[in-house]
Parts: C-alpha cells; sequence; structure tokens
C-alpha cells in the first residue's frame, strides 16, 4: 500500500475483514478502531493484522497505519 488509509465501514465489512485483507496481501500494518468520535464515550483503539481491534459501536471509522 505505501499509504495511510481511512474508511468507514459497512456493517458486513469492518476490522475483521480489513486485517483479512491485508494478511491475505502479506502487509503489516495497525488497525485503529475510531467508535463515537466527538462524543464522551469516545474510544480509539488498535493492534496489529493479526488481532484486529474489536468495536463496541455501530459510528465507527477504521484506519489503517503503515
Amino acid at each position: 500500500l505505501g499509504k495511510n488509509i481511512f474508511m468507514l465501514p459497512d456493517a458486513s465489512f469492518g476490522t475483521v475483514e480489513v486485517a483479512a485483507v491485508l494478511r491475505e496481501l502479506e502487509i503489516d500494518a495497525r488497525i485503529y478502531a475510531c467508535e463515537q468520535l466527538g462524543y464522551p464515550d469516545e474510544r480509539i483503539s488498535s493492534s496489529d493484522v493479526n488481532a484486529p481491534p474489536v468495536v463496541g459501536s455501530d459510528m465507527y471509522c477504521i484506519m489503517v497505519v503503515q
């Protein structure tokens, strides 16, 4: 990839699916799940492609950072 990517997930394509694609392409990157941004319960979690972050909200975005 060589670039950092920001994406809005679909209900059927979230952090787990993004991680699977990255693993398949042998891309080692950090995956960030940014939930409820701007709200009191805002949360940002990160992990790698082998254990993608688990989200607890329908309102989140994903960042892939190399």
